[in-house]
């Protein structure tokens, strides 16, 4: 399957939209967007257990990158070697994300996918199952401000109290990641948006994988890096360009 190749951006934000990786470790209230609806917590005690390392260990491929499903699904992995690394910060820009204190946090060998999971290939596990994400379900996802256009932002009339640059769009999916008025029919190859953990163990269950820890996650993707506040170039991050619409990372926003 098609994989994306865009340099992508490696900070987490408290959202529906989330990149998605797979590992494969070698160790053995009511509100008109839904947010605090009793639905959207429902099952995840279950789906944790369903998902864990434990319980998903034996399903695992045993042959890493290497093996007859990894073949087929097309995906690339690459061998991470266990190692020591620094975990968080002491200054954290918000303090409500739980990134401190730094901590020395050790990591096993583990195998992670080389790139994202791409439109194509969740699309694929969508036709072969009939997978509705959260987001479809639940008829709205939150976006960028920066994406969306004006017809569709003269709809809304509420934000996230701590991050008002992210808005609840109705109709906003994966298959329409800037809302209704928008398509993926040129991003195949983009990572897919809208994703909640949810849709995200089901997606890895079905390619015989797991997600990644959140240690696993930051230590893979420092690549080595320390003391570093971004891995990439921070171009869409430089003075005046978070509202650059030229800037090339803007419609690949989680």
């Amino acid at each position: 399957m098609a994989a994306p190749r865009h340099r992508p951006l490696w900070f987490a934000l408290a959202c529906w939209a989330v990149w998605l990786r797979a590992a494969v470790c070698l160790e053995g209230g009511q509100g008109t967007c839904g947010c605090s609806s009793a639905n959207r917590a429902s099952g995840e005690e279950a789906a944790a257990r369903k998902y864990s390392l434990e319980a998903n260990v034996a399903h695992q491929p045993r042959g890493g990158p290497e093996s007859p499903q990894s073949k087929e699904e097309g995906r690339q992995m690459a061998s991470i070697p266990a190692g020591v690394f620094t975990m968080g910060t002491d200054e954290p820009a918000i303090q409500q994300d739980g990134e401190s204190p730094a901590r020395r946090v050790h990591i096993d060998h583990f195998f992670m996918d080389r790139y994202e999971v791409s439109n194509a290939e969740f699309e694929k596990f969508v036709n072969a199952t009939g997978y509705l994400t959260e987001a479809e379900r639940f008829g709205d996802s939150f976006v960028f401000e920066g994406v969306l256009s004006e017809q569709v932002k003269t709809g809304i009339h509420q934000a996230v109290a701590l991050a008002p640059w992210w808005l609840p769009v109705k109709g906003a999916n994966w298959k329409h990641p800037e809302g209704p008025d928008s398509n993926i029919s040129n991003r195949m190859d983009h990572p897919v948006l809208h994703v909640s953990w949810n849709d995200a163990v089901a997606f890895c269950s079905w390619a015989g994988k797991r997600l990644p820890t959140e240690a696993e996650w930051e230590y893979s993707c420092r690549g080595g890096l320390e003391n570093r506040f971004f891995t990439f170039d921070p171009f869409l991050f430089a003075s005046g360009s978070k509202n650059n619409k030229e800037s090339p990372f803007l419609y690949m926003l989680p």
